[in-house]
């Protein structure tokens, strides 16, 4: 495991699978909130993704996207990217809002 060659095993859990499927788990499990939330995933549920890691920060952490530019389109509810269009608010995995 590359945990325990780093010497992070105790600090560090990995979890493999879909995100969407693992967000609401770690939330539910109320691990968090988190320093630092890095994004690197499918581009089409980038706003999905965010929306999670502010369900799962703080006022402070660092949330950084990885090649998320695409001209602003994926924080765009009129974009017409195609690469951009699925998910969002409206989606079965969107988090649950803050009341």
């Amino acid at each position: 495991m590359p945990t325990s060659r780093a010497g992070l095993a105790d600090v560090v859990a990995l979890r493999l699978g879909r995100a969407l499927e693992t967000l609401p788990r770690l939330a539910a499990e109320e691990h968090g909130p988190f320093d630092l939330i890095f994004i690197d995933a499918d581009k089409p549920r980038t706003p999905e993704y965010v929306m999670w890691a502010l369900t799962l920060s703080r006022r402070g952490s660092l949330i950084i996207a990885a090649t998320v530019v695409r001209n602003g389109a994926v924080v765009d509810a009129d974009s017409g990217d195609p690469l951009c269009m699925e998910g969002g608010a409206s989606s079965p995995y969107a988090p649950p809002s803050r009341a």
